[in-house]
């Protein structure tokens, strides 16, 4: 039996635990350790502070990611006819969005170009180079339909704001990955601030 005792595995306890499916468990973590940069434990979840608070300091991105995975349980949860396999594949998927969203060196914009190419493409990044390992080391380890579900899910979470997206070419896992990644990126406090300013509350005062 094979032991998970990477970084990831420790980092990621509760959330790797969600996954049933030990292959799909293991992939995870030999992703996060031959293709994670070290600036994703660290950095805050983005650049242009729409996070909740936690989520714009140090290990900001972590933070994100966990609450992503809380999202997906629950969207999980309450989503009509989900597949049996879906489960695992949406947490695997949630887990590994954002593992290269400034791509292989600190600076994002030394991979991307440009900010606005790095947001609609870092997804589409990541998945190119999980799919290149699933290619090269683990092709019998999980299988290619399961693989290609999680692969795509990471490559379209950014939904329409990824380059290429179609909606309509987009199964269950790739919907609810985007949907918990959204839900998880919203600064909710700006949401609660609207209740001062609606003028039809006016009679609670």
């Amino acid at each position: 039996m094979i032991h998970l005792s990477t970084k990831a595995a420790n980092i990621f306890e509760k959330e790797l635990a969600r996954i049933s499916n030990f292959e799909i468990r293991y992939f995870v973590t030999q992703c996060f350790d031959q293709l994670c940069p070290n600036y994703f434990w660290y950095i805050p979840a983005s650049q242009r502070n729409h996070h909740i608070p936690i989520c714009r300091t140090r290990g900001g991105l972590v933070h994100h990611t966990k609450f992503a995975v809380k999202f997906a349980h629950s969207f999980l949860e309450m989503w009509p006819s989900v597949p049996e396999t879906a489960y695992d594949e949406v947490i695997a998927a949630v887990l590994m969005h954002d593992m290269l969203k400034r791509g292989t060196e600190e600076d994002e914009l030394v991979t991307f170009e440009s900010h606005k190419l790095a947001i609609s493409s870092h997804g589409i990044f990541c998945a190119v180079a999980i799919n290149e390992l699933w290619q090269t080391q683990y092709r019998g380890l999980l299988p290619k339909e399961r693989a290609l579900r999680i692969i795509d899910a990471v490559r379209y979470h950014m939904g329409i704001w990824t380059n290429g997206y179609k909606y309509e070419e987009r199964d269950v896992v790739c919907t609810i990955t985007h949907l918990a990644d959204y839900a998880a990126s919203r600064s909710l406090h700006k949401w609660t601030a609207e209740r001062y300013m609606d003028e039809t509350m006016g009679y609670l005062s």
